[in-house]
C-alpha cells in the first residue's frame, strides 16, 4: 500500500477534482440561473464532457500507479557506479517540451484574442493548424485537412444551435 501511494500523483488528483468541483458548481449555478434550452445547450454538454474526462482520467491515473507499484515490486533496484551516474545527464528534451507547451499557451492566448477581429472558423483554423505543427505534424495534407474539417464542422453546429450571430466565412 505505501508503494502505491508513493506512485500516485496526488497533485494532478487534486487538480482534478479540483477542475470537477468548480464545474460542477459553474453548472448548479447555470441551471438554477435559467433552465432555459437556449441557455443550456452549450454549457451542459461541454460540462459533462468535462466531468467524465476528469473521472476517467483519475481513474487512469490509480491504475498507472497500481501498475508501477507493482513493476517496481518485481524489478530490482539497480546499483550504478558514479561514473555511470554522470553519464545518464539528463537531456534537454525536457527543455523543448516546455518551450512547446509555452508556445502552444501562446498560440491559444493569440486564438482567444483574435476571436473578436477575424472570423471564428478563420481562428480555428489558424489556431488548430499552428498547435499540430508545434506539436511535429509535419504533412501538409493533414495540417491542411484536419483543422479545415474541425473548424467547418465547429463553425456549422454553433450557427446552428445557437440563437447569436457568429462572425464566419462560411456561409
Amino acid at each position: 500500500m505505501r508503494r502505491f501511494v508513493s506512485h500516485l500523483d496526488v497533485g494532478h488528483i487534486g487538480f482534478l477534482l479540483l477542475a470537477a468541483i468548480l464545474v460542477r458548481a459553474y453548472l448548479y449555478d447555470v441551471i438554477q440561473a435559467s433552465s432555459r434550452l437556449e441557455n443550456l445547450i452549450l454549457i451542459v454538454p461541454v460540462s459533462t464532457i468535462v466531468l467524465l474526462l476528469c473521472v476517467g482520467l483519475i481513474v487512469a491515473e490509480i491504475f498507472t500507479a497500481t501498475h508501477r507499484s507493482r513493476v517496481d515490486r518485481s524489478t530490482p533496484t539497480p546499483q550504478y557506479s558514479s561514473d555511470e551516474s554522470q553519464s545518464r545527464s539528463p537531456s534537454y528534451w525536457h527543455l523543448f517540451d516546455a518551450y512547446r507547451k509555452g508556445l502552444v499557451m501562446a498560440v491559444f492566448t493569440i486564438y482567444v484574442l483574435s476571436l473578436m477581429l477575424i472570423p471564428v472558423d478563420l481562428a480555428t483554423f489558424l489556431f488548430l493548424a499552428g498547435c499540430i505543427y508545434i506539436l511535429g505534424e509535419r504533412s501538409v495534407i493533414f495540417l491542411i485537412l484536419y483543422p479545415a474539417l474541425f473548424s467547418g464542422s465547429v463553425t456549422v453546429l454553433f450557427t446552428r444551435l445557437l440563437p447569436y450571430p457568429i462572425e464566419t466565412l462560411l456561409p
